[in-house]
């Protein structure tokens, strides 16, 4: 019975995350005070050629301070990674007791999870105005290893027999999305060569960040309705 209100507990606190993330970027883009990496005179944020790490410069493109956007986007990214620290576990602690070899898989992928909750942690606490090569390195390492983390779920569920596919056919579409933006980041037009290509990347950013919030919140919602019916 502790065992399941704590999987319970973390399954709430990813919702939550992801619930914080959401408000606090908003909030951050209405205060967010101007500035692209094409536009430094623009004056408000503009969805569609600022990224998310743009909220979390603690100058603007002019140099003057964003330290409230700054402050906000520490706290979503932080929340979020460290909602993603456990909810591969928890969701593993419900899948996995019924078969060996997927707890193998779901031991990797809690394993996995926390290296990707780290990862976006490290997004947030470095802006990448101030060090730019270790904020990109973080980001490889969140996305990357998230990538990872929704496969192990998507065949641990698969194996089972008893949890809904629904759930793993859902994280299939979006495993084959966020291997198709880390593609795009890699192999895509460069931001600071043209508006253009500003806009692509971070379209695709966008699409993908708000894609995998919803989810993970899917699963985390799924994995509690299981756990309440005593799964």
């Amino acid at each position: 019975m502790v065992k399941e209100k704590i999987i319970g507990l973390l399954l709430n606190a990813s919702l939550f995350g992801g619930v914080a993330f959401i408000l606090l970027t908003l909030i951050a883009m209405v205060i967010y005070p101007g500035g692209t990496v094409h536009n430094h005179e623009a004056g408000h944020y503009l969805f569609l050629e600022n990224f998310f790490s743009d909220l979390g410069r603690t100058q603007d493109f002019e140099g003057g301070s964003n330290g409230t956007s700054y402050i906000l986007f520490t706290i979503a990214l932080t929340l979020v990674g460290l909602t993603i620290l456990p909810i591969f576990w928890a969701i593993g602690e419900i899948i996995s007791p019924r078969n060996k070899i997927t707890r193998v898989l779901t031991t990797v992928m809690a394993i996995a999870g926390v290296v990707a909750g780290i990862g976006f942690v490290g997004v947030g606490w470095t802006p990448w105005d101030l060090g730019r090569p270790i904020h990109v390195m973080f980001v490889n390492i969140g996305f990357r290893t998230l990538l990872f983390c929704l496969i192990l779920l998507m065949v641990s569920i698969y194996r089972t027999g008893w949890y809904p596919n629904i759930y793993a056919h859902i994280l299939a579409v979006v495993s084959i999305i966020l291997l198709g933006y880390i593609m795009l980041m890699v192999f895509g037009p460069p931001p600071h060569a043209s508006r253009e290509g500003l806009m692509i990347q971070v379209g695709g950013q966008k699409i993908i960040v708000y894609l995998l919030i919803g989810a993970l919140m899917h699963q985390a919602f799924g994995a509690k309705k299981l756990l309440d019916q005593g799964a």
